[in-house]
């Protein structure tokens, strides 16, 4: 939620779904896996799709693809902490697709650097804030909400608790009782 939140913007509102699904046919005791996908409203009039697999057989990876009129980009994280991001672009103008130079993306050391930087030169902060990391957990709570509520859309401004127990806001439901 955080980087579609950081690429594209704020984010609206949320539909989810959650199926839980048997990893092997040991018996009554087989292991359980989880399947959410997300569909994002933006406050500028995009949208967005997230998936989550847990447990992922394989590499751990992050990442994104953005599409649009002008061409589209792809870039993954494997295993975010400790190796270099992979991107791909593709200009619809210049018929072409090319990946620039890998970056860092060793996550953790980025941000003390950042800190450093900004305590030794006075410079703010680059990095999300306080701001962005409540809209992040609004937005997850939403998505709880969503799922729990056969996967309609919620405003993330409707809900409050957390992911766990989310609930509709009590102003809310005032509004709904008048």
């Amino acid at each position: 939620m955080d980087l579609a939140r950081h690429l594209v913007g704020p984010i609206s509102a949320v539909r989810a779904t959650h199926r839980e699904v048997a990893l092997g046919s040991s018996g009554a005791d087989s292991a359980r896996g989880h399947v959410w996908r997300l569909d994002l409203r933006f406050a500028n009039g995009a949208g967005g799709q997230s998936l989550l697999l847990l447990p992922r057989a394989g590499e751990f990876e992050e990442g994104f693809q953005l599409h649009c009129g002008g061409g589209h980009v792809t870039c993954t994280f494997p295993y975010v902490w400790f190796q270099r991001e992979d991107t791909r672009i593709y200009s619809a103008n210049r018929k072409m697709f090319w990946s620039p130079d890998a970056q860092d993306c060793h996550t953790f050391r980025l941000q003390l650097e950042a800190l450093a930087r900004s305590i030794l030169t006075g410079v703010p902060q680059g990095n999300a804030n306080l701001e962005d990391g409540i809209a992040g957990v609004k937005a997850l709570v939403a998505g709880s909400y969503s799922a729990l509520k056969d996967g309609r859309w919620v405003d993330i401004e409707t809900v409050g608790g957390d992911v766990a127990s989310p609930r509709p806001r009590v102003r809310d439901l005032e509004t709904l009782a008048s």
